[in-house]
């Protein structure tokens, strides 16, 4: 069984004003073709998708890993935001219209 393609990690808990935000663009990206994980094991991340809290540096060590991990593989870790401008194929961030 070949390993899932075009999956999206999502790291960290996302606050009170972020779990909106969060719902939104799982339900987008699954729209999209791509399956939503939280975890990295199974391969086939193309996209991190990280809370605001992560991308500023606060993390707990499993979260330092799979960051660090993701950075190895070169791939991008992103805000919501970014995300949707990634997931669009236009490299500027924002959400689409």
């Amino acid at each position: 069984m070949s390993a899932p393609k075009n999956r999206v990690l999502f790291v960290g808990s996302p606050d009170a004003d972020e779990v909106a935000q969060w719902a939104a663009l799982r339900g987008w990206a699954m729209q999209q073709g791509f399956e939503c994980t939280r975890t990295p094991a199974g391969g086939g991340v193309r996209c991190v998708v990280a809370t605001t809290a992560v991308l500023r540096g606060s993390c707990s060590p499993a979260q330092e890993r799979i960051l660090h991990d993701v950075d190895a593989a070169g791939l991008r870790c992103l805000s919501v935001d970014a995300a949707y401008g990634w997931m669009s194929g236009d490299s500027s961030p924002g959400r689409p219209a």
